[in-house]
């Protein structure tokens, strides 16, 4: 992805310029990630509880990666936290 379409997307993001983090695991993991952790921006929430056809799903978010912009999709929202920030 490249700069000009990183600026598209920021206008859009739901939580703004705040970093997030994204655990660095298999999405079929379960249970408690305690492994490491990628900062990222959140560019997309899904909170729906279910799909178009009314089945259950797990809410997601989509997620850029600051150190190479590498684009997740999906990701479970238990794999994503806000990092914190010092004022």
């Amino acid at each position: 992805m490249n700069r000009s379409n990183i600026v598209l997307l920021q206008k859009k993001m739901p939580y703004g310029l705040k970093y997030f983090e994204v655990a660095n695991c298999n999405p079929t993991h379960v249970g408690e990630w305690t492994g490491g952790w990628e900062t990222c921006y959140c560019v997309l929430e899904n909170n729906s509880t279910t799909d178009r056809m009314g089945r259950p799903r797990v809410a997601t978010k989509d997620v850029v990666l600051c150190d190479n912009n590498q684009v997740y999709t999906d990701v479970p929202s238990r794999f994503v936290r806000l990092k914190f920030q010092s004022l």
